[in-house]
């Protein structure tokens, strides 16, 4: 049996959604949450909430996308952020898919508290766990 690893993430005053990590995207996991758990404070574009990371180490993008599903968790190279997405974005245009800011590595899934990242204000605190499976 394979136990995927997951990153629990809380949001201060609202609860927490867990995320599964895709086995081909550990590598990315493994640099950015080295050092957890990791503080951090929320912000929203539309339907995505993003937090930018304080250091970064340097990290290969192998698979960037420019479209993304609800529930997709995602590395943003160029803001330094993991961004979470639960709506459309401003770059989404009527009938068409969710698009990122910029394309991203999506590395995981949520799979637990969906419901909750609708009720996520700006500047809410965030704390990050990550769990190797």
């Amino acid at each position: 049996m394979i136990v995927l690893s997951k990153l629990k993430i809380n949001f201060e005053g609202l609860g927490e959604i867990l995320v599964e990590i895709y086995p081909d995207k550990e590598y990315i996991v493994n640099r950015l949450f080295s050092k957890t758990p990791l503080e951090l404070l929320a912000k929203l574009w539309g339907g995505e909430i993003y937090m930018e990371l304080p250091e970064v180490a340097r990290v290969v993008c192998r698979d960037r996308k420019e479209y993304v599903e609800i529930g997709d968790v995602a590395y943003s190279p160029s803001f330094r952020s993991i961004c979470i997405y639960f709506n459309t974005t401003p770059r989404t245009y009527y009938g068409d898919k969710i698009r990122a800011e910029e394309h991203v590595e999506v590395f995981g899934k949520v799979i637990k508290g969906l419901e909750l990242l609708s009720r996520v204000k700006p500047g809410c605190k965030v704390r990050i766990e990550y769990f190797k499976g």
